[in-house]
């Protein structure tokens, strides 16, 4: 605390100053500018040998106003650096998160909070489980969780995404950091899933109070009343048509096997899965896809993999998935 104290000057920021201000007044200092494009240095990008392509890095250069001095944690498990004049700070590809963002914490004065800045980046990161795995040995049947919970799975950064489609084919490429490319064909109409039940609201009104849908359905229904028993030739007794069953899939049961879910998601066979070292051909896989992600990366679709070449699984976000939409078989 007494480094601190020595190295900053009073905060650049008032006492009631909100976060949004602050990342407002702090993208002056920092090139490129938080909340635009970070990226792998193209020094790095030209190299042709990627044994070590974990190592590559990117930079941000820090340069405070005169007679200030910064401390920018890049990661919580490391020491802070200091900054007081114009610094080129790295990342690499290890700290970007799974949504593609780099996030680093400023402060300005030793009574400064802390202000969080991320930018975005257009790397994502591929999620492999190897088919050669070994799962943890149960007593019943094995389930696919458990291939979780045996030794970590694959991390396999993607370094871009390119939409190769033409008139005769809708295919899209991966570039991994380690050289290697990924291809996906699309059919030209995608078949989505079945869909599991909409459910139009999460709780129900009550005496004006609410209740959730499991608490409603627990409460006991009132039983419809008997109808008087028929005697002689009153009519042959009428036989009751048999339950309607519903055969739209458990969203659910769906997802202990599926990490994407069933919602809005089509799918397709994958021998459309190819790359440099690996032959689908004859693959009885399936791929799940769709064209929108989460709210921290709402413009990126997943492609998941079952059993497909040499994997088990496969949870890939795809950047570039837009472009090959097409015609959607989707209400």
């Amino acid at each position: 605390m007494i480094l601190i104290t020595t190295l900053l000057t009073s905060s650049l920021f008032g006492l009631n100053t909100t976060e949004a201000e602050r990342q407002k007044t702090l993208e002056l200092y920092f090139s490129p500018a938080p909340n635009s494009t970070a990226q792998i240095s193209a020094e790095d990008l030209r190299k042709t040998n990627r044994k070590n392509y974990r190592k590559m890095r990117g930079f941000v250069t820090v340069t405070p106003p005169k007679g200030s001095c910064f401390v920018v944690t890049r990661n919580q498990s490391l020491p802070s650096d200091y900054i007081c004049k114009r610094t080129p700070l790295a990342f690499n590809l290890s700290d970007i998160d799974r949504h593609g963002k780099l996030t680093w914490e400023v402060k300005t004065s030793p009574d400064d909070i802390g202000t969080i800045l991320r930018w975005q980046t257009p790397y994502r990161t591929i999620i492999a489980i190897p088919r050669d795995r070994k799962a943890p040995i149960t007593t019943g049947e094995k389930k696919p969780e458990d291939f979780w919970q045996s030794e970590p799975p694959k991390y396999i950064p993607i370094e871009s995404c390119n939409d190769l489609s033409n008139e005769n084919s809708r295919r899209i490429e991966l570039k991994l950091f380690s050289g290697e490319s990924w291809r996906f064909y699309f059919p030209f109409k995608h078949r989505l899933l079945p869909q599991p039940e909409e459910i139009s609201n999460l709780e129900i009104a009550n005496s004006s109070a609410k209740r959730s849908l499991s608490d409603a359905a627990k409460e006991k229904k009132p039983e419809p009343a008997k109808e008087p028993e028929k005697h002689g030739d009153e009519g042959a007794e009428k036989k009751e048509a048999a339950p309607v069953k519903d055969e739209r899939p458990n969203n659910y049961d769906d997802r202990k096997v599926w990490t994407v879910s069933l919602r809005n998601s089509f799918e397709m066979s994958s021998e459309n899965f190819h790359s440099n070292n690996t032959n689908t051909s004859g693959d009885r896989g399936r791929c799940r896809y769709n064209f929108s992600g989460p709210d921290e990366d709402p413009t990126t679709g997943r492609i998941e993999c079952q059993d497909t070449a040499e994997y088990h699984m496969l949870l890939i976000p795809v950047t570039c998935i837009a472009a090959v939409k097409g015609n959607k078989d989707q209400p």
